[in-house]
């Protein structure tokens, strides 16, 4: 008995938390039972307690988010080829135990409550449509993402982003349970290969062993911890990485990623948004275009000049002669670019009559690859601009 607990233990959360998820859909569904007419609040309930174990399982047994662990973790002799020491990562027999359980109530909701009217505005219609929307669907969806926020700190960020790809492709289907059954299997194939080939790298840069903290500590002492003594503004341009641009690669699966999900959304009302009687919610969805496309571009230009100031003033310029000044000015081409580019892309989408479920996702991957991508560096510019130091 104390094996089969300790096999139970090895990925389940707490048994309290269990017993009062268990506690809470009993209340939920007797409440059901005496409410007319009938409500998805319990099955709902299902469907949040399978997301909150889906995270669960993807950020708990990480090493990469249990800075203690990661670190004990590499001065064994562990390899990817062992199993982790504190549980697995991907679904066990565990796991199938559950979620079986939590089907199990969904199936039985449907069969005591299937017949109502209730389920004539939703979208499961049969008895297996309710374990993909409210079993499956949270928990893969929730793992899928955990596992995604996970993949750049072990520098496995290509991963990141095809696992994040995989889900916009299961919220554009997600009307269909077969393609969401299908797209889920799929991104959870390409994250296992990830956490695979991310543990083949361990240890990960993020690492840092335990005896080179305590040295680091006890070398540097109470002074590691006081402001650098050097002052401004010499401080500013020691060797500190504050940031940089994306690689054009990136920038660009940046950009379609904010996109896809976009559209994912969108598409599911593209036949309601081409009608005539909706043109004015369509154009407040430009209008928050443009205020994407002015925040972005007044953002780049604050990033850059808010403590890095023109050498001289607008009424210097006129004096000298000197209006434009390329050491400093050329940090104002991107958001200038941003803005007539975002513009353009407004006025040519309309003329050309784009479903705005296309148009408005493909102007938003333009204008964000822009942003992204387009020079220079912060660092670069920090660093060999034609500027003056601000302190603050």
């Amino acid at each position: 008995m104390s094996h089969l607990t300790h096999w139970f233990q090895r990925v389940y959360p707490p048994a309290w938390s269990l017993a009062l998820f268990f506690a809470g859909y009993g209340v939920l569904y007797w409440v059901n039972t005496v409410e007319s007419p009938p409500q998805l609040l319990p099955v709902l309930f299902v469907g949040g307690g399978s997301a909150a174990y889906g995270a669960f399982r993807a950020f708990f047994f990480h090493p990469a988010q249990n800075p203690s662990y990661r670190a004990w973790l590499d001065t064994t002799p562990w390899n990817a080829r062992k199993p982790l020491p504190f549980g697995p990562i991907h679904v066990v027999w565990q796991d199938v135990i559950l979620l079986l359980a939590l089907v199990l109530l969904v199936v039985h909701f449907w069969f005591e409550f299937g017949s109502s009217h209730i389920h004539t505005m939703v979208v499961p219609k049969r008895a297996w449509h309710y374990p993909v929307y409210f079993v499956l669907l949270p928990f893969f969806g929730a793992n899928l993402f955990g596992l995604a926020t996970i993949m750049p700190t072990t520098g496995r960020a290509g991963f990141g982003a095809a696992i994040m790809f995989g889900l916009a492709c299961t919220a554009r289907s997600l009307v269909i349970p077969e393609a969401v059954v299908a797209s889920l299997f799929a991104t959870y194939v390409v994250a296992q290969v990830g956490v695979r080939r991310s543990f083949a790298d361990f240890p990960w840069s993020i690492t840092r062993p335990a005896a080179a903290e305590t040295l680091s500590h006890a070398a540097l002492g109470r002074h590691e911890r006081q402001a650098p003594v050097i002052g401004w503004p010499h401080a500013q341009l020691g060797p500190r990485r504050i940031g940089t641009l994306f690689g054009p690669g990136r920038a660009a699966a940046s950009s379609l990623l904010i996109s896809a999900w976009m559209y994912a959304v969108l598409a599911h009302f593209g036949p309601l948004l081409a009608l005539d009687e909706v043109r004015p919610a369509v154009e407040k969805f430009w209008w928050a275009f443009r205020a994407f496309v002015w925040i972005i571009a007044a953002g780049r230009v604050l990033g850059y000049c808010a403590n890095h100031l023109s050498p001289i003033s607008l009424l210097g310029r006129i004096a000298t002669g000197r209006l434009i000044i390329p050491g400093y000015d050329r940090v104002f081409v991107a958001p200038l670019c941003v803005l007539v580019v975002g513009h353009g892309l407004e006025f040519a989408t309309k003329a050309m009559e784009f479903p705005p479920h296309v148009a408005l996702p493909a102007s938003v991957a333009v204008v964000s690859w822009l942003v992204l991508s387009l020079g220079p560096s912060w660092e670069e510019w920090h660093l060999t601009g034609s500027h003056r130091l601000m302190p603050w």
